[in-house]
């Protein structure tokens, strides 16, 4: 009888994500039976980053700085100062799969599995229910963008943010232990590791839920004690992160991304589908009705309103932009915001329904079956739009699309980029005279892309990028690589100490008649293998005592169980 009860137990834990699968590869379903990887958006950018990070793995040839495999081998940094630990995990990832579209489809379902299962467990932390609390993920699953329809970050952040809204709830729920300081620590480190931008919008979550913890516990000084704790240790598993970012802000003078127009890069209404609008319109309508009933909830739906005034043209965009222009270019698109607002109002929305009581029948079929319309609705959206890009991708009849469908099936990961390139500024070494984004973008083009084929590439052993080329005279010559300030140049078995460079950092140097060769290294700093073995070593010592938490935490289970 025991044996049953566990197995059934079991089965109603696995029965949500089970489902949660299912609708993921039912979303993914052309996708899948076309055999198609989509590469568009930011797509290029990531996947070069992946595949220089599979290329280390696979060679056992380590670069931490310079880049000497993806875009277009030209050593460029960009991995120190972009998530550098998720680029070796995808770098991992990708040489198991084996080919880009198996990568594509993987990571896809991963990162939304991840997702709706953060979303879950916050849903189970506000409500009992757990119907409910399956349909609200579902719903959240298919509100969020998918990572193969233009692999941006925007859906990794999605995927992270419901943890650090857990943290979050922790703060305003659990009065005796607000701050788990290991659990707050890892999840924002975690956060950090994967992308710099998230850890932004992770705090700005979390400072409302910070305060509001603060005013209504009974021991401050514990909450804040266990906050300095969760930052000491945050600083420790992120100090590779935060040491890169110094570095090169201090040394090198590299460029941000591309600038945006903020007041046009903002939240619109067009963002939600239809009925999950009419759902969050319904959800601030109940709680300015009953704003008595439950703080929680109208603390939540307040906070998604004000973080959708924040991402949207409520918000004086073009003065903050005209004030700070920097943010045109480090934070760029006010509907970030949105990643903030979908989890918080879809909580809230669970509170909602918590205490609504459900006595009469045709109630609870109303509820049931008004949710299973908003997700049916958001399933249809997000199923149209991967099913668009498929098309898009497969219907498109340029040399660049067969090429690109022949060489995501194929091994040979490097292939794709003969096919796929864009040329993003991210990170390019920047002049005294600062050059606009666009203006390197196309110098990048012009220097790098169009002439890299004339050379022949090779990287070597020790993590230095040599190239060939065959001169017919001795006239200077402009290099498809990029220098940075610690950068070094070897040509023709001569080190150049004074190196004359190209807006993006490319070295003109003289070549001879005939056989041609240059080595590019980079001098990284001092300081970086022992700022590494720390992080290493804190992160070891986390996820012992991680291990011996949960350990002990079974234990204590076990003992529960057998005592009744």
């Amino acid at each position: 009888m025991i044996k049953r009860i566990n197995k059934n137990e079991i089965i109603a834990k696995s029965l949500p994500y089970l489902i949660f699968a299912v609708v993921i590869i039912l979303i993914l379903g052309y996708q899948i039976r076309s055999k198609t990887a989509i590469f568009v958006s930011d797509g290029y950018f990531h996947y070069s980053r992946f595949y220089d990070a599979a290329q280390q793995i696979k060679l056992h040839n380590f670069s931490f700085f310079q880049t000497n495999w993806g875009f277009d081998q030209s050593g460029r940094i960009i991995n120190a100062m972009y998530g550098p630990y998720f680029a070796y995990f995808m770098g991992f990832v990708l040489l198991i799969c084996g080919s880009w579209f198996k990568f594509q489809i993987i990571t896809t379902f991963l990162i939304s599995l991840l997702a709706a299962t953060g979303i879950y467990k916050c849903l189970q932390k506000v409500s009992d229910n757990q119907e409910i609390n399956v349909l609200i993920s579902l719903i959240y699953l298919t509100s969020i963008n998918l990572w193969s329809n233009g692999s941006t970050f925007n859906s990794i952040s999605s995927a992270i943010i419901p943890y650090v809204l857990y943290c979050g709830l922790r703060m305003i729920q659990n009065s005796k232990n607000q701050i788990n300081p290991l659990q707050l620590a890892v999840i924002i480190s975690l956060v950090a590791q994967i992308h710099v931008l998230s850890t932004v919008l992770a705090i700005i979550l979390l400072i409302p839920f910070f305060v509001y913890g603060l005013v209504i516990t009974k021991n401050a000084k514990k909450l804040l004690l266990n906050l300095l704790l969760a930052i000491v240790i945050t600083i420790f598993l992120t100090s590779n992160v935060w040491f890169n970012l110094f570095y090169f802000h201090s040394e090198e003078v590299v460029a941000n991304p591309v600038a945006v127009n903020m007041y046009k890069a903002t939240i619109s209404l067009k963002r939600f589908v239809p009925l999950s609008l009419v759902l969050m319109l319904l959800q601030f309508i109940f709680v300015c009705t009953h704003f008595k009933q439950s703080k929680v909830n109208t603390f939540l739906t307040i906070l998604s309103l004000a973080f959708f005034i924040f991402g949207s043209k409520l918000f004086p965009w073009n003065i903050v932009q005209n004030a700070f222009p920097i943010l045109k270019e480090a934070f760029q698109m006010p509907r970030r915001f949105f990643i903030l607002v979908v989890p918080l109002y879809l909580l809230a929305v669970g509170i909602t329904l918590k205490k609504i009581k459900f006595e009469k029948k045709t109630f609870n079929i109303l509820i049931y079956s008004s949710l299973c319309l908003v997700f049916l609705n958001n399933y249809a959206h997000i199923s149209r739009i991967n099913h668009f890009y498929t098309v898009n991708s497969l219907m498109t009849a340029t040399k660049e699309n067969r090429g690109q469908k022949l060489a995501s099936s194929s091994h040979d990961l490097g292939q794709l980029f003969n096919y796929l390139n864009v040329s993003a500024p991210d990170y390019l070494p920047q002049s005294k005279n600062k050059i606009p984004n666009k203006r390197l973008s196309k110098l990048y083009k012009k220097q790098v892309i169009k002439r890299k084929d004339k050379f022949t590439h090779q990287v070597l052993s020790d993590g230095q990028l040599k190239i060939k080329w065959t001169a017919k005279n001795n006239k200077k010559v402009i290099l498809p690589l990029v220098m940075y300030k610690h950068s070094i140049l070897i040509v023709n078995n001569k080190k150049l100490v004074s190196v004359l460079k190209t807006g993006i950092g490319a070295p003109i140097v003289k070549q001879k008649i005939g056989n041609n060769e240059a080595l590019l290294s980079y001098d990284q700093p001092k300081n970086w293998m022992p700022i590494l073995i720390i992080n290493w070593l804190a992160w070891l010592i986390t996820f012992f005592l991680v291990i011996c938490k949960y350990l002990k935490y079974k234990s204590f289970l076990k003992k529960n169980n057998e005592n009744r």
